[in-house]
């Protein structure tokens, strides 16, 4: 879960830097491509044919300074350039500006906000997950197998001279120890406890 949501933030992440990426280039095409069109020739050609040519002109001028565009011909063709066809102030033009600035600037502030709600989200997810790994209760061990002390005895005692009381003393021994020594006699550094029980009277007790 903790890494389709670290995905998940690098892609909404992307989408972001490329708005951003997007917006910077808008103004600044707009800001440069005021210098990139050639006005005078363009307006010129526009007012030939005006009564007022040098008014005509410098109103031409100011127009293609802020659209970078004139429409061809002497008159109309306005569509080419939607930005000269619809300019009425200077106020106005200014206020297209200052917004598309603005929604730049809105871009800038949110992005950040995005991001670190994003990394907060999914920090948090990192903390629940070992968290849950860290309180989940690990599996208890298995208890040690118990030796079946009767077939453990009758096979240690099956060459005794005096089979039931080799049994019956193998058999408490192995109840004490859980062990019993392999084979029929010795052996009993395999099981200390059952080669150190002893009688009240200090002998060996186990067989």
């Amino acid at each position: 879960m903790a890494v389709s949501k670290a995905l998940i933030a690098s892609i909404l992440i992307s989408i972001l830097v490329f708005h951003l990426v997007e917006a910077d280039q808008l103004v600044n095409f707009y800001q440069s491509s005021k210098t990139s069109y050639d006005c005078g020739a363009a307006c010129s050609a526009r007012c030939q044919l005006s009564s007022r040519p040098n008014l005509c002109r410098r109103a031409c001028g100011t127009c293609c300074a802020r659209c970078s565009c004139v429409p061809p011909c002497t008159s109309r063709n306005r569509d080419v350039c939607p930005c000269y066809a619809t300019m009425t102030t200077r106020e106005s033009l200014s206020n297209n500006l200052l917004s598309l600035q603005a929604m730049a600037i809105s871009k800038k502030l949110i992005a950040p906000i995005l991001i670190s709600l994003l990394l907060l989200h999914l920090a948090e997810s990192y903390q629940k997950v070992i968290t849950t790994m860290v309180e989940s209760p690990s599996p208890s061990p298995s208890p040690p197998q118990k030796i079946d002390c009767d077939d453990a005895c009758d096979a240690r005692c099956q060459l005794s001279s005096r089979p039931n009381l080799c049994k019956r003393a193998c058999g408490t021994c192995c109840a004490r120890c859980d062990c019993v020594p392999p084979g029929t006699s010795g052996n009993y550094d395999v099981c200390p406890c059952y080669a150190n029980m002893t009688t009240h009277g200090g002998r060996h007790k186990c067989p």
